[in-house]
């Protein structure tokens, strides 16, 4: 069946989906709320309300009391009802994402002699809390704090990728981390979705400022990974609710002027159906706060006491019993939009490690934290895009915080390697700094949800499902409808090259312009490697420029990935080849096919790579634009990338099925911890790989991706070796016999990963072009490259 038809389809389809997803981004932020609150006038650069003298807000109300708001700064004519005059005359269209990024980066460089106090973190952390609030007052005074915020509450408008956009910019112009106000990602949204609306109106906008910091008080001495143990109770009180319990762990509590908690309005049997939130200052009476010193010498963390505390009625964030649905909503955010942050925070660091004087001997390293970092920046964005959708990411957000664990340990753990011995001995330049966040990274596989948590939330997922994250519910019907169309090819053709061509896979796919080119090429290699069949694809790929020289097709080409005294290991070779490729250090040779057999090769997978000798001396000298041959090597690393994906899901849902069905101790070994841990770390890599062929593409098609496609090829080979030693882990003994699909799997991962570069080759060009340019690529921005950005 040709795909001709589906891609008219889906591109209807697709325009009709960008017209809902535009107007649901926008419905996302219009949350029912009362009369919009004024922000000061102007756009961007517009300014706060300067009259009146300086006066304490609502000083006496209990949900303001600790903080120091006033009037010329955050006061009653700043947050009170605006005038409909000043709204008329103010530009409140929420930018595109990239304009928004634009006019961000023009107003920090007009103002970098006034922002440079900023970018100079204090030694201690009362410095750097003081250093941020003046930064991020900097921000909402100019409103770039207020994009990514409704605007029935005074914001500018747009979704969590508005506000991804200015964390992104703020660390790579220099600017900290945001510390103690990474609070503000995490818990505002919750404010915005789930409190009542006098509550919103009273400390949405000086939270947004600044003037109001938050901890989070969820866990306690016994209930830690078991949140619905929790013990700490609210007992209904005439207007409201009294406090009593025990906080620990409560992060930026020294710091905080509020405290966003759970507490138990039920029973202890009703579990997590008998929580309720609440929002309380944190000096209201009754509350001790006592720091814990961390062993980086941080006193980050702290445990909060409520001794009889009194929280109003409308302290209470959504309804009672409803706080584990609000909970869920602060920790799947966290874990999304919170990834998004710590790769911003990481890539900057990775460029000063880059630049110490022993980086050039551990190459290797750099680049294994940046394909890490680029894995976790494309996986973050597309968890963003769910959740500024309006949707809930479940355990794609358990996803996304295990990479983000993975991502932040190898990287101290490579800064430890590069600067040894003197990060150990305390004599590494800026040793403080170091040994701090190296000490600081063991502990992010214990907060905000343990690794192993996160494994058996994504295992549980994976195994009563029974399928891979490939078949999830997000997937578009037509892409779906191209994997069953590639599928049903490959089953009725004799070959993969009837199958490309029944298809008319080469006429949109070959050189994929657009969305459903895109679609076609991922899912062609995908399913060849889901199905292992053979094809001129990766080969009629790589070789297209070559092709259009010697005026053939590029599916009669095929390419040689090694070339030895006359005998040539060539991938994509059978009876319609009529040119084989090989790449010279003088550059690219053609030798002609006609009358060349094939012979057995002794690569793990002989399907895929054959043995041609030829004449060394009868290659032809091709000459083809050097940009050409570049782009056309990317676009096919990108190709054996997605063919490993398809082996590699291949595999793990293999495992799934053994898994549930394959019995010991009387039950199926899925339900033991290990079997699904094994499960969990495979579906992880292959989140993390399919958003990067995905985002690999898209770069190609806009003209760039080189990085990104290196990194691409380089994590799948690395990965799919890791998926298939895993899958043998859950066959046992039998994924060992020649009659199991197990090996030919595997041997298929292995080759692929050396054609068109391995990945240890690949990851070391990347860390030493890191070392030698001082840059690390980001690869991808928060906004699409085709996109419109609404």
């Amino acid at each position: 069946m040709a795909l001709a038809g589906r891609r008219d389809r889906l591109g209807r389809v697709q325009l009709a989906r960008r017209s809902v997803r535009a107007a649901t981004d926008r419905q996302a932020t219009a949350i029912a709320r009362p009369p919009k609150t004024a922000r000061g006038s102007g756009g961007p650069a517009g300014q706060r309300p300067k009259d009146g003298p300086p006066a304490l807000l609502h000083r006496g109300d209990p949900l303001h009391r600790g903080s120091d708001v006033r009037v010329d700064a955050v006061g009653v004519r700043a947050y009170g009802h605006p005038d409909p005059q000043d709204i008329a005359s103010r530009d409140m269209t929420i930018p595109a994402l990239r304009e928004l990024d634009e006019s961000f980066q023009a107003w920090l460089d007009e103002r970098t002699d006034a922002l440079e106090t900023y970018k100079t973190e204090p030694p201690d952390f009362d410095g750097k809390v003081e250093l941020l609030r003046g930064l991020q007052h900097e921000l909402f005074d100019a409103g770039w704090a207020l994009y990514g915020w409704p605007e029935e509450l005074g914001g500018r408008g747009g979704t969590v990728l508005h506000r991804g956009v200015i964390v992104d910019a703020l660390e790579r112009n220099g600017y900290p981390p945001r510390h103690v106000y990474e609070h503000l990602d995490i818990l505002t949204p919750a404010l915005a979705r789930f409190a009542q609306p006098a509550l919103c109106e009273k400390l949405f906008l000086p939270t947004l400022r600044g003037d109001i910091l938050w901890c989070q008080g969820f866990s306690e001495p016994t209930a830690g990974s078991d949140l619905a143990t929790l013990r700490t109770r609210a007992t209904k009180v005439e207007g409201g609710y009294r406090i009593d319990g025990h906080k620990i762990w409560t992060s930026w509590a020294k710091w905080a002027t509020h405290c966003f908690f759970l507490a138990r309005t039920g029973e202890p049997e009703d579990r997590h159906r008998g929580l309720t939130a609440f929002v309380t200052p944190i000096d209201a009476p009754g509350i001790t706060v006592g720091a814990i010193e961390q062993s980086n010498g941080n006193a980050e963390l702290a445990e909060v006491f409520f001794d009889e505390t009194f929280v109003p009625d409308e302290a209470r964030v959504g309804d009672v019993g409803q706080g584990w649905t609000v909970a869920m909503y602060i920790l799947a955010g966290e874990r999304g939009s919170f990834t998004w942050l710590r790769q911003c925070e990481i890539l900057p660091r990775l460029e000063e490690l880059a630049a110490t004087p022993h980086a050039s001997e551990h190459a290797d390293r750099i680049g294994e934290s940046l394909m890490r970092l680029i894995a976790l920046r494309c996986r973050s964005r597309e968890v963003m895009e769910i959740l500024a959708a309006g949707r809930e990411p479940g355990p794609e957000s358990s996803v996304s915080k295990v990479l983000a664990i993975d991502t932040e340990q190898d990287f101290y753990d490579a800064a430890r390697e590069i600067l040894s011995p003197g990060l150990d001995l305390g004599t590494a330049p800026d040793i403080d700094f170091w040994n701090e966040h190296y000490l600081y990274s063991r502990a992010s596989s214990v907060y905000g949800g343990s690794r192993q948590i996160q494994l058996n939330v994504i295992a549980k997922l994976m195994i009563s499902r029974g399928a891979t994250a490939a078949a999830s519910e997000e997937e578009e019907e037509e892409v779906a409808a191209l994997r069953a169309s590639v599928s049903e090819a490959i089953e009725q053709n004799a070959s993969g090259r009837e199958a490309l061509e029944g298809l008319d896979w080469w006429s949109f796919a070959g050189t994929p312009a657009d969305s459903f080119g895109r679609a076609a090429f991922s899912t062609w290699f995908e399913g060849q490697g889901a199905s292992r069949v053979t094809s001129p694809a990766l080969a009629g790929v790589r070789c297209a420029p070559i092709a259009n020289e010697l005026g053939v097709r590029p599916d009669e080409m095929a390419l040689a990935v090694d070339e030895s005294a006359g005998r040539l290991l060539v991938v994509g070779f059978d009876e319609s080849t009529r040119w084989i490729a090989a790449e010279r250090a003088e550059g690219p040779v053609a030798f002609e096919a006609t009358g060349l057999t094939a012979c057995e090769s002794q690569a793990l997978d002989g399907g895929l790579v054959a043995r041609v000798d030829v004449d060394p001396h009868s290659a032809r000298t091709i000459e083809v634009d050097a940009s050409a041959l570049a782009r056309a090597a990317d676009l096919g690393r990108v190709g054996a990338a997605c063919e490993i994906l398809g082996a590699s899901r291949a595999l793990l849902a293999m495992a799934i099925e053994h898994s549930n069905e394959r019995e010991q101790f009387g039950q199926p070994i899925a339900r033991f911890q290990a079997i699904q841990h094994l499960i969990s770390e495979s579906q992880i890599e292959i989140s993390a790989l399919e958003a990067l062929c995905k985002a690999a593409l898209e770069e190609w098609s806009a003209g760039g991706g080189r990085e990104l496609a290196a990194i691409t090829k380089a994590q799948a080979g690395r990965d799919g070796r890791s998926i298939a030693q895993r899958a043998l882990q859950c066959f046992g003994a039998i994924g060992f016999t020649a009659e199991h699909d197990h090996h030919r799997y595997s041997r298929r991962i292995h080759t692929l990963d050396v054609v068109l570069g391995s990945y240890p080759t690949l990851r070391r060009a990347l860390g030493a072009e890191v070392v030698e340019s001082g840059r690390a690529p980001r690869c991808i921005q928060i906004w699409h490259p085709e996109a419109s950005d609404t």
